[in-house]
Order: structure tokens, then C-alpha cells, then sequence
């Protein structure tokens, strides 16, 4: 009688799931994200736990054909929900698929800076796992897979993603590289350098209003804000 019980409560279930797929068939996008997402959470937890009580039975010898079927049912709109991502995967343009490959990518190796208990800040990667200790003062995220900027004792310099000191810490402050220059101050100045330290720009400026963007920044000396182009 429980078996029974069981097999109609699930059989209620798959009914409901088969019903609550069918939003995803239309044309017009179908159900939300998130509402997607938790449908699919629900029917794998469902072919789980009908697995396991399959299995049970089967260990039993007392094999129960209606969880079988239900079993084969609930596999079969996994399978459908698989084929159905992959089909609306390759109807998106190819170069919005690159797009959400690249940021996949750049996710997984992303390094954050975190604050520790200490007081000072440490990288951790997308795991939450900490890859660079806490020891320094202050820093910036890794805008890229190479190097980012961090501060010891009140002077900035540059470190790479295992924290390797790539640049000696001598700067009053410090931004990260865009288009292989960093703005950094000295004596109350911004100038720019480039990715082996070496002074490209000498500090003259009083603010860097933005780095380097296709060629030309923006930066203030006295109260004029000019352009200036890359140098060559």
C-alpha cells in the first residue's frame, strides 16, 4: 500500500512537470531564468529520488513498473530539456555565444580582493579559494590575467596572478594597466609607465581622469583637463 502511495504522489509530480515544460516550447523565449532554473532543479531531484527508490525496489525483488515508467518518463524530459538548451544555445548569434564563452572563461580565472581578518587583503579565486595571502594594505581586482596593482607600507606596486612582485612597490598610488600603460603617482604627480616599470609618460599631471581608451586619455594639469594620445 505505501509503494502505491508513493507511485501516485510521483506519478502527481511528473504530470505536473510534463505540464510546466511546456512554457519552454513556445516561441516567445518561454518561461523566465529563474523559473527555468527551478523547474530544472526540481526534475532532477525527482529522477534522483525515483532512482534511488528503483533501485531499492529492484534490490528487493519486488520491481515496481509504475516508478519504471515514471522513471523512463522523468529521463526523457531531461534528455528533452538537454536537447532544448543546446538548440536555443546555437539559435544565438555566433559572435554572442563567443561573448558568453569569453566572460565564462574570464570568470573561472577571475582573482578577487578580499579582506581577511588581519586587516589586510588577500585574492581569492572563483572557488573561494585564497591563492594570494593577506598581506597587503590595499589593491585593486585583476582586470586582466597578468597583473594588478597592491599596496605595502603605504607604497603601491604590481604583482602577477600568483603573486609574484613583477613591479617594485615605489609608487605614492597606482592604477591597473590599460592598453600596456598604468598611471601611477610620484611626488604628487601622475605619470604613466609601462609593464616593465619604466617611465613612458613622466609625472606631470595632477589627475588622471581616464586611462588610456583606444589611443587617448583624459588627465588634468593646474585646472585644464586635456586629451593626450598614446605615446609612440
Amino acid at each position: 500500500m505505501r509503494e502505491k502511495n508513493i507511485s501516485i504522489a510521483l506519478l502527481t509530480i511528473m504530470v505536473y512537470e510534463a505540464i510546466a515544460q511546456l512554457p519552454l516550447l513556445n516561441t516567445s523565449g518561454g518561461a523566465d531564468i529563474l523559473s527555468e532554473a527551478l523547474m530544472e532543479i526540481f526534475v532532477y531531484v525527482h529522477f534522483f529520488a525515483l532512482l534511488v527508490i528503483f533501485i531499492v525496489s529492484v534490490l528487493r525483488r519486488k520491481l515496481n513498473k509504475g516508478i519504471l515508467i515514471q522513471l523512463l518518463f522523468v529521463l526523457s524530459i531531461l534528455v528533452g530539456m538537454f536537447i532544448w538548451n543546446r538548440i536555443q544555445w546555437y539559435r544565438l548569434p555566433k559572435q554572442e555565444r563567443d561573448k558568453l564563452l569569453e566572460y565564462e572563461k574570464e570568470q573561472k580565472n577571475a582573482l578577487y580582493n578580499v579582506g581577511c581578518d588581519n586587516g589586510k587583503l588577500c585574492f581569492q579565486n572563483h572557488k573561494g579559494e585564497i591563492v594570494i595571502p593577506c598581506i597587503y594594505d590595499a589593491g585593486k581586482p585583476f582586470v586582466d590575467d597578468t597583473i594588478t596593482c597592491v599596496a605595502i607600507k603605504g607604497k603601491w606596486g604590481y604583482i602577477n596572478r600568483t603573486g609574484k612582485t613583477l613591479i617594485p612597490f615605489q609608487f605614492d598610488d597606482a592604477d591597473n594597466f590599460y592598453e600596456g600603460l598604468a598611471a601611477v603617482k610620484q611626488d604628487n604627480l601622475w605619470g604613466f609607465i609601462n609593464l616593465k616599470g619604466k617611465w613612458v609618460i613622466a609625472p606631470k599631471y595632477e589627475k588622471i581622469i581616464q586611462p588610456f581608451q583606444n589611443g587617448k586619455a583624459l588627465v588634468q594639469i593646474k585646472d585644464d583637463t586635456i586629451k593626450i594620445n598614446y605615446p609612440r
